[in-house]
């Protein structure tokens, strides 16, 4: 009898899992580098999944062990969101030049 309860939250969480997109369509191999207007009110406190409705895939995923998305952005810089949980919040986010 106890199994059942057991069966439910596994039934439960594959809901959730498929609720939240795979890594693939979080990278777009065809990202153009976009406006740093568009990252306004981005943060750390919101869900990977919002940063991708307002920006659009990222152009690719540069971590190791981790996520970290990357955006180009049209002033030279990079936008990174570092996460371990696409369906999640990130560690991080925030702009970094890129090398001349």
């Amino acid at each position: 009898m106890r199994i059942f309860p057991l069966i439910a939250v596994l039934i439960a969480g594959i809901g959730q899992a498929a609720a939240c997109p795979g890594s693939s369509s979080f990278i777009s191999p065809s990202a153009t580098p976009l406006p740093p207007d568009k990252f306004r009110g981005i943060s750390k406190t919101m869900s990977v999944q919002s940063i991708i409705d307002q920006l659009d895939p990222a152009a690719q995923d540069v971590g190791s062990g981790l996520y970290v998305l990357v955006w180009e952005v049209t002033d030279g810089r990079i936008f990174f969101v570092s996460t371990s949980n696409l369906c999640g919040k990130p560690f991080n986010t925030g702009f970094k030049r890129t090398k001349p």
